[in-house]
C-alpha cells in the first residue's frame, strides 16, 4: 500500500509545484530565454552580464531576487596557470589558503592602471582586493535596480554611491548616471 501511496504524494506535489510555485516547463524556458537576451543586449566590449540565481535558472519565485553578475573582459582570474600575456588586461591570481572556506583572496599580479592600486590593499609585500565597501554595494544595487528597469530607484542607488566616492571621476556610478539623463 505504501508503494502506491509514495509515487501518489510525489506526483502530486510535482504538479502542485509547476502549477503554483515555478511555473510550466514552457514558462521555465521561456524566463531562461529572456534572462539570455536581457544578458546579451546589456553586455559590450567591455564587459558581460550574466543574470544568475534562481531568477537566472528560470524561476519566478515570490520573494526571490535578481541576481546579475557582471564580468569584465579585461580582467582576468587565474587559478593555477599563468595565460598569455596581455598588457592591456588586468591579472588577479587566487589566494585560497588561510581563509574562510568559500572564500578566495584576489591578489593583484599586474595593472597599467593607477586606479587598480588604490582598490587594494598592501598586504605581506602583495597588493589584495579588500572586502567591498557601501559605495561598491550602493553601485550594484543601482545596476541591478536598472536591469530590472525601475531607473529611478537606480538613479537614487547611484547618486549614493558618487556622494560615498572620494574622486567622482573614476567613478562607475557617475558614468552610470549621465547614462540615465
Amino acid at each position: 500500500m505504501a508503494d502506491i501511496i509514495t509515487p501518489n504524494i510525489s506526483l502530486a506535489l510535482y504538479r502542485y509545484l509547476c502549477q503554483n510555485i515555478v511555473g510550466t516547463e514552457e514558462h521555465v524556458k521561456t524566463i531562461r530565454l529572456m534572462n539570455t537576451v536581457r544578458d546579451n543586449f546589456s553586455s559590450s566590449e567591455s564587459s558581460t552580464f550574466i543574470t544568475s540565481g534562481s531568477y537566472g535558472e528560470g524561476l519566478e519565485m515570490r520573494g526571490s531576487d535578481l541576481d546579475v553578475m557582471r564580468v569584465s573582459k579585461y580582467i582576468k582570474v587565474n587559478a593555477d596557470e599563468q595565460p598569455d600575456f596581455d598588457p592591456s588586461k588586468t591579472y588577479l591570481s587566487m589566494d585560497t589558503d588561510d581563509v574562510k572556506p568559500g572564500f578566495t583572496l584576489l591578489r593583484l599580479e599586474y595593472s597599467r592602471s593607477q586606479y587598480d592600486l588604490k582598490c587594494c590593499e598592501e598586504h605581506n609585500e602583495s597588493y589584495l582586493i579588500p572586502n567591498w565597501n557601501k559605495k561598491d554595494a550602493y553601485t550594484l544595487l543601482g545596476i541591478a535596480l536598472e536591469l530590472h528597469g525601475d531607473k529611478e530607484s537606480a538613479r537614487q542607488a547611484f547618486l549614493q554611491s558618487v556622494e560615498l566616492s572620494e574622486d567622482e571621476s573614476h567613478s562607475f556610478a557617475a558614468w552610470r548616471l549621465l547614462s540615465l539623463n
